[in-house]
């Protein structure tokens, strides 16, 4: 089996950690990512904490402001955010 197969519990378990290691690499604050998301920071202050986990929509939109590819932010692919950065994104609807 690949990586990808991985146990999803265990692949997310450090997606906080991920997003806010993705933020603080584009010199983002919480308050300038959740604005740009149209979401509180509250919120991403929980998903930062792993809280909570964000939905897919939330997901992808987090992944493609912060141009890094939702697999990496998921724990599916490793190395860092640069590693991650996906081609990039048009026509992601909006929340």
């Amino acid at each position: 089996m690949n990586d990808t197969s991985r146990d999803f519990p265990a692949a997310l378990a450090d997606f906080g950690g991920r997003l806010r290691q993705a933020r603080l690499q584009q010199s983002l604050s919480q308050a300038g990512l959740a604005l740009q998301l149209d979401i509180g920071r509250s919120t991403l202050v929980e998903y930062e904490s792993g809280r909570i986990l964000p939905s897919l929509p939330v997901a992808v939109r987090l992944a493609a402001a912060l141009s890094i590819s939702l697999d990496w932010l998921c724990g599916l692919t490793p190395g860092s955010p640069d590693s991650a950065n996906p081609p990039a994104a048009t026509g992601l609807p909006s929340p």
